[in-house]
């Protein structure tokens, strides 16, 4: 969800946004794996990451953007950028999992 303001006069019309997200994790796959090899012994070992209550299935985070609309005849050009950061998905305080991310858009309304 976010809020925006859009310059109200002019040909190119300027815009900011700001706002917060939500990501729900429909599904995941936690795997760890651990290999070794000494001479022509191996060992492989999988388990589960973030097991139980240490994986959150949902974050929360904010995200903010600038963009512009541009007229072109009876239609208009939009171009955006923003940039969005998480919590992460991990609850552990020693496990740091923020998410961060930038985006660029473009789009033509019509």
């Amino acid at each position: 969800m976010q809020l925006r303001y859009t310059f109200p006069k002019g040909k190119v019309r300027p815009f900011a946004n700001v706002g917060a997200s939500y990501s729900y994790a429909v599904h995941s796959k936690r795997v760890e794996s651990r290999y070794s090899s000494f001479h022509s012994t191996s060992y492989s070992e999988e388990k589960e990451a973030l097991p139980g209550s240490d994986f959150k299935s949902h974050m929360f985070g904010a995200v903010a953007g600038v963009g512009i609309l541009y007229p072109v005849k009876t239609k208009t050009f939009v171009l955006e950028t923003r940039y969005e950061t998480t919590e992460g998905i991990s609850r552990l305080l020693s496990l740091r999992s923020s998410i961060k991310t930038f985006s660029l858009m473009a789009g033509y309304r019509f």
